[in-house]
């Protein structure tokens, strides 16, 4: 059983016949698809129970959160079939301690569910499929309680954590927290929080259609 095995070997192999033009215009297709994963604005998560290898990982790269079956196994086994983990390993490097990555990388070898939480590709690892079940429920109430321009707002500004300078990463942190406090889903928030009672997220989204 395998959450994700990875690539068509059989479309791969056929690739031969393609021209060099093609051959890249496919590659990009696949890059396409994780990138759209990975820009999402909403929390995006794996729940993995199962082989994950090779492309099937770079998925989970892509992924915010990843929530493993203790028995779940791992690998960037590209190079045991003569190619490499090239476009996965873009978004790998978000995620993965680079000494991690270039020895499984390297060696293409299986790893495990605790290996993977250790690496950074996992984020949480669970000894039963009830326990795994129990914590997507647990994260999911949690997302709910959240502000969703919060949340996609957030999210952005992680990800340019990787892609801009550091002053870049400054200046767009505290433009967005001046942003936020004054919106109306942080005035809710903070006044919810200050009355003692539960945020009203969809009211408040609500209003906002009808104006």
């Amino acid at each position: 059983q395998a959450f994700c095995a990875g690539g068509d070997m059989n479309w791969m192999r056929r690739m031969k016949d393609a021209s060099r033009e093609e051959n890249l215009a496919d590659a990009k297709r696949l890059d396409r698809m994780f990138h759209a994963v990975y820009l999402c604005d909403r929390p995006v998560i794996a729940v993995v129970h199962g082989a994950t290898v090779g492309g099937g990982t770079g998925l989970l790269g892509s992924c915010d959160i990843v929530l493993a079956f203790v028995e779940a196994k791992f690998g960037f086994t590209e190079a045991k079939i003569g190619i490499s983990p090239a476009v996965i390993s873009t978004y790998l490097m978000q995620k993965i301690n680079p000494a991690q990555l270039r020895h499984f990388a390297l060696t293409a070898e299986l790893f495990s569910a605790a290996d993977a939480l250790d690496a950074g590709l996992v984020t949480r690892v669970e000894n039963t499929l009830e326990a795994l079940e129990e914590r997507l429920q647990q994260i999911l109430d949690s997302i709910l309680l959240t502000g969703p321009v919060a949340l996609a707002r957030t999210k952005e500004l992680l990800r340019i954590q990787f892609e801009k300078s550091f002053e870049e990463r400054r200046a767009a942190a505290t433009a967005l927290i001046a942003e936020l406090r004054v919106s109306a889903e942080g005035q809710e928030g903070l006044s919810a929080f200050l009355d003692k009672r539960q945020a009203s997220f969809a009211k408040v989204r609500r209003e906002k259609e009808r104006a």
